[in-house]
């Protein structure tokens, strides 16, 4: 009866998915070192503007002290659609993502690509001294994460991976992230 009460009791409290949500951004916000806090706003690119591109998007564009500098997606008209969700704030919108990494403006990127391709574009990421956060799990490819690594290590920057499988965030629940 105790445990039956306890999970009842935190059913109310969240749902699968919040709690799912709350896990992932809870490790996100060690992707973004402690000196922003209190400082400049975060200016944050997102490479990947599918359905979970757009939805971190929309939950990142309503936190205060971020603001989404860079677009990047390789369909037009994924692009499109989140150039209006971000409004005037996304000053570079791009096909290409290494273009988006050389934006001096940027501070931090969201990687919401397949799997194939994002290790390569976390790493050339660092390598633009971009920290990373990737919104699905990595392939398994260890050479690879080790590259990342070490970029990561050399350019000092942060790499953070949500481990959730059908991650997303939610409208307005993207506070642990930043």
């Amino acid at each position: 009866n105790v445990y039956k009460r306890q999970v009842e009791a935190s059913r109310r409290l969240f749902t699968r998915r919040e709690f799912l949500w709350w896990s992932a951004a809870l490790g996100a916000s060690a992707a973004l070192p402690l000196a922003w806090i209190g400082k400049a706003p975060i200016r944050l690119g997102f490479v990947g503007l599918g359905s979970r591109g757009r939805r971190t998007l929309v939950a990142c564009s309503e936190l205060p002290g971020v603001e989404i500098t860079a677009l990047c997606d390789r369909c037009a008209d994924a692009l499109r659609s989140a150039i209006s969700l971000a409004g005037s704030a996304a000053n570079l919108a791009t096909e290409e993502a290494r273009q988006l990494f050389a934006e001096p403006r940027l501070d931090a990127v969201v990687l919401a690509v397949p799997a194939a391709a994002q290790l390569e574009l976390a790493a050339a990421a660092c390598a633009e001294e971009k920290d990373v956060f990737l919104l699905r799990p990595l392939p398994c490819d260890p050479k690879r994460m080790r590259e990342v690594a070490q970029e990561a290590a050399k350019h000092r920057r942060q790499v953070q991976v949500a481990r959730v499988t059908g991650f997303a965030l939610e409208p307005g629940m993207a506070g642990g992230l930043v």
